[in-house]
């Protein structure tokens, strides 16, 4: 894998919309090579459960992507499940893709995620961290990395959630940071689309269904 680089807050390559949110990291580790302030960055997160058809939405969503843009980065958190997903299908259509770690390098997590961590390098992606190596791991390394996950991006779109979980909390956290926030919606009395109903519901979240609704939303033109 590639050498890892530092990212500090009053460089030029630290990611412009993550220096504007007052919880941002002052030093981030990064393998790959990603240029976060002259690309569209996307976060897609979900549950680590997700149903079969999870990996039918994303992958139609994000080859449907293509007819409006070409510069996007999809970034999202490495988990299994809808990150997994995500990062996959990213490298499947062209787009670069962001793995955000609640681990120093020195610890994929999970490992069965190694293989797909070391893709994304390879395909000019990137591998980022606030952790140096060594660090130890915590559950509470993942909610951090979940405002780093939102802070990124210029748009979050959550996949299937239920009403409690990561992916709530991250969709929270973007809406404090002023993203836009997206969910496709689903049936009343199916838990796997719980919490995108609930964010829906409450305004925190707009309905989409398809890459046409987000690229309205966001005024792209094919």
């Amino acid at each position: 894998m590639k050498a890892t680089h530092r990212l500090y807050y009053n460089n030029s390559d630290y990611p412009k919309k993550l220096r504007e949110c007052n919880d941002a990291p002052s030093l981030l580790y990064a393998i790959g090579n990603v240029d976060f302030n002259n690309n569209f960055v996307l976060s897609i997160v979900g549950t680590r459960k997700p149903d079969s058809n999870a990996a039918i939405y994303i992958d139609k969503f994000v080859s449907d992507l293509r007819q409006y843009r070409n510069d996007i980065v999809i970034v999202s958190g490495l988990a299994v499940g809808v990150d997994t997903i995500a990062h996959e299908t990213a490298i499947k259509y062209g787009f670069k893709t962001v793995a955000v770690m609640g681990t120093g390098f020195d610890h994929i997590y999970p490992s069965e995620n190694t293989d797909l961590a070391k893709r994304i390098v390879d395909t000019n992606g990137a591998l980022l961290t606030e952790y140096e190596y060594g660090h130890q791991i915590s559950p509470d390394n993942f909610p951090q990395r979940n405002r780093i996950v939102a802070g990124l991006c210029d748009a979050l779109l959550v996949v299937q959630s239920p009403i409690r979980g990561g992916s709530l909390i991250t969709a929270g956290i973007a809406n404090s940071y002023n993203r836009d926030v997206f969910a496709f919606p689903g049936r009343p009395d199916d838990e796997l689309f719980a919490g995108c109903n609930h964010l829906i519901r409450n305004n925190m979240a707009a309905i989409i269904t398809s890459a046409d609704d987000i690229a309205w939303y966001l005024g792209w033109d094919k």
